[in-house]
């Protein structure tokens, strides 16, 4: 049920993009603003046509596009910077193709407020949809009756018809966890998700091994602390004390909140923006394999940006040894929105830092 390809119409920077074809772990490298992150965003805005609630902040996942990178904004007061030079006529668009051969063309448009999917002829006849219907919002069961130019009333059958027909694609696509900075540095909000299911089924092992690993902590085991009030904190028992998350050095930190995330997920897509951050190599290495080793017992597709060449050496030896196929993608963006991508290839890799080339630096090749 992997996605195989992606395309972006009128999103934030990018006018258009053809992206594709995907495989089990999926990194994505260049410039700032050539348009990486857009491409994770992309695929975030599409599992909001399943699935509104975004699964750890509780918060609308269109509001958390928006406000992401400053930390404010929503769709009320700030939508207009989702669309593409902030043309609000025309709808964002996000065209998902599966290896199923199942395609999904999924529409933003600025005068309603939920993802909605674009109704072709062919959902049309296996839906048993009118003709005159051209939309439809999934949440709120309505279809866009393109005739008399206005969205009608509840009808549920379409939708019951979709989960019927498209169970799988569409389980994928409602997982889909976005996993950035915004939300490493609000670790409450990812305990108050995790804890009871780490501890419940002795996941915390897992993330337990992870840290002896890669970074040198004589952890035992996980548990949950009180500290102002009725709030807790996830915490670290070690051999002769116990130590808050809070008082781990930043990239033990970022690493037990992420790979906590990872063991709850099953089935889905993880989007992963930077996961180099505050890390050490050694870190690095032993995080990176834990992402790897869990995707694959949980059957997870991986979309990773990045800024470092360390990241693309390790994820090439390291998906070899797990079982999962790599691909690389450098990501172009024009002066007027085209985002063009190139797969490079790991030999590539290795050739160009032979010659003493950054692959970070191919837009100027």
């Amino acid at each position: 049920m992997l996605l195989e390809n992606i395309e972006i119409e009128h999103l934030k920077g990018i006018r258009k993009a053809s992206v594709g074809p995907f495989t089990d772990v999926n990194v994505f490298i260049g410039r700032n603003g050539s348009g990486k992150s857009t491409i994770l965003d992309a695929i975030y805005i599409a599992s909001a046509f399943v699935e509104e609630i975004d699964n750890f902040t509780g918060g609308r996942r269109i509001n958390r596009v928006i406000s992401r990178r400053t930390g404010r904004g929503s769709w009320d007061r700030s939508r207009d910077v989702l669309w593409y030079s902030m043309d609000i006529e025309k709808p964002i668009t996000v065209s998902l193709r599966f290896y199923s051969d199942s395609r999904f063309e999924f529409y933003l448009l600025h005068s309603y407020n939920q993802v909605c999917l674009k109704l072709t002829d062919e959902l049309k006849s296996e839906l048993n949809t009118p003709e005159e219907w051209t939309l439809y919002d999934f949440i709120g069961k309505r279809p866009y009756n393109e005739k008399i130019k206005n969205w009608e009333g509840y009808h549920p059958s379409p939708g019951y018809e979709l989960e019927l027909r498209y169970q799988g694609e569409l389980n994928f696509l409602k997982g889909v966890t976005l996993i950035d900075d915004s939300i490493l540095r609000n670790p409450a909000v990812i305990e108050r998700k995790v804890v009871s299911k780490l501890l419940s089924r002795r996941q915390d092992k897992l993330v337990v091994g992870l840290i002896r690993e890669g970074y040198e902590v004589d952890a035992e085991s996980l548990t949950y602390l009180p500290v102002v009030g009725e709030e807790f904190t996830l915490a670290v028992v070690l051999t002769n004390t116990t130590i808050r998350l809070d008082d781990l050095g930043d990239g033990a930190q970022n690493a037990v909140l992420l790979a906590s995330i990872l063991v709850t997920l099953d089935n889905t897509m993880v989007l992963i923006e930077e996961p180099e951050n505050h890390q050490h190599p050694g870190g690095l290495v032993k995080l990176l394999e834990f992402i790897l080793k869990t995707a694959k017992r949980k059957n997870l597709q991986l979309f990773i940006t990045t800024h470092s060449i360390e990241l693309l050496k390790f994820m090439e030896k390291l998906t070899k040894g797990v079982g999962l196929k790599l691909r690389t993608f450098f990501v172009e963006r024009s002066s007027d929105g085209i985002v063009e991508t190139r797969v490079i290839e790991p030999t590539d890799t290795e050739l160009l830092t032979k010659l003493g080339v950054d692959p970070r630096l191919l837009y100027i090749l």
